[in-house]
């Protein structure tokens, strides 16, 4: 058999087209359907790792949450002071004839009152026991009364708990975190009197 020679035209020719062919086949490759399809998944998981978006909440939520909750309040055990500091005890250290005690608490915030009055029903007096966050109740206090009644109606008190002032509305002395009010008597020996006994009652 005799073969027949190619000429070499034809055989640029060939391989030519089997380059192009090879190159075609490559981008069609390249630019398919589901070659595209798996770059944008691999973006999408990129960048959920380098911006973690529902971490990133979870860590802002705890800590706005940590940052705004309100410290956890104190509370203390209730106090009857109509029991405590009974009508005959009040009447003798205020020198009022008093007759009658009416209690008025509000376990909320820790404020417990007695509403002392005279047979008339008019003219008496009253002795709060705020149990538990009185330093804070104290210094507002006196922060109020200085604006409301003027500096000259503030004075400070002494021989009676850690500290002690007096203003228009009455007499307050703060024990650790509990403070005594009484109100309603135009002086301040007597008030500071009911103080003491009710403090030694309580302990």
């Amino acid at each position: 058999m005799r073969l027949t020679s190619i000429p070499p035209s034809m055989a640029v020719v060939a391989v030519t087209a089997l380059m192009l062919t090879a190159c075609s086949r490559a981008s069609s490759t390249v630019g398919s359907p589901s070659a595209q399809a798996t770059a944008p998944a691999s973006d999408a998981a990129t960048g959920s790792d380098s911006t973690t978006p529902s971490t990133a909440a979870a860590s802002d939520g705890t800590t706005g949450s940590d940052s705004t909750s309100p410290t956890p309040g104190t509370s203390a055990a209730a106090i009857a002071v109509c029991t405590t500091l009974p009508v005959s005890q009040v009447a003798s250290l205020s020198g009022v004839a008093l007759t009658t005690g009416n209690e008025q608490d509000s376990a909320l915030g820790n404020a417990y009152t007695c509403d002392y009055y005279p047979a008339s029903g008019t003219g008496g007096l009253s002795v709060t026991v705020t149990a538990a966050g009185g330093a804070q109740a104290y210094q507002n206090s006196l922060q109020a009364d200085t604006i409301a009644g003027g500096a000259e109606n503030v004075a400070p008190v002494t021989g009676v708990g850690d500290k002690a002032f007096s203003a228009h509305d009455g007499v307050r002395a703060l024990f650790g975190d509990r403070m005594i009010y009484v109100a309603g008597l135009a002086s301040n020996p007597p008030a500071v009197a009911i103080i003491q006994a009710l403090q030694a009652k309580l302990g």
